[in-house]
């Protein structure tokens, strides 16, 4: 059904819409952002915080999609995408962390929600005709319907 399309991508687009400037953040001044929290010794590691920044963009999808899949009542889906991420986010950080040390954490978390990623999006359309292309559309939306309520409001009070 169309309805449920039009509601997930505009309530994603939504999420997106507040998620990607704070991340942009994030990962620009990743290195900013460390000293700050932990100090000058740990600058070296602020490209943790951008692979952390990266694969923090697929978690609202993921949630999203437990959502929807429990208002169709399917929620047995979503359970063994929830299970099977969590077991193969463990054995990829096991084997991650042998070869690459703390980073491998990092890369192998961000490889299992970039896999959960790209079979969500797979299921979602053929079960419901849902684009990723569009969520960034509406995200984009948010922004400009923003700065128009913003102008109108500085036009009337200012």
């Amino acid at each position: 059904p169309s309805y449920i399309r039009w509601l997930y991508e505009r309530s994603l687009g939504f999420v997106m819409a507040i998620m990607i400037p704070a991340l942009l953040v994030m990962f620009f001044f990743s290195d900013w952002i460390v000293v700050q929290l932990a100090g000058e010794r740990y600058r070296e590691y602020g490209y943790l915080l951008q692979i952390t920044a990266f694969y923090c963009l697929f978690i609202p999808f993921a949630r999203q999609f437990g959502i929807l899949l429990e208002a169709v009542r399917k929620p047995r889906v979503n359970f063994i995408f929830v299970l099977s991420t969590a077991i193969f986010n463990i054995v990829l950080n096991y084997l991650f962390i042998l070869h690459m040390g703390l980073a491998g954490a990092a890369y192998a978390t961000l490889t299992a929600y970039l896999i959960r990623f790209v079979l969500q999006q797979i299921i979602l359309y053929r079960m419901f005709g849902i684009m990723t292309g569009r969520v960034f559309k509406y995200a984009y939306s948010f922004y400009t319907e923003g700065y128009t309520i913003l102008k109108t409001m500085v036009a009337r009070y200012g």
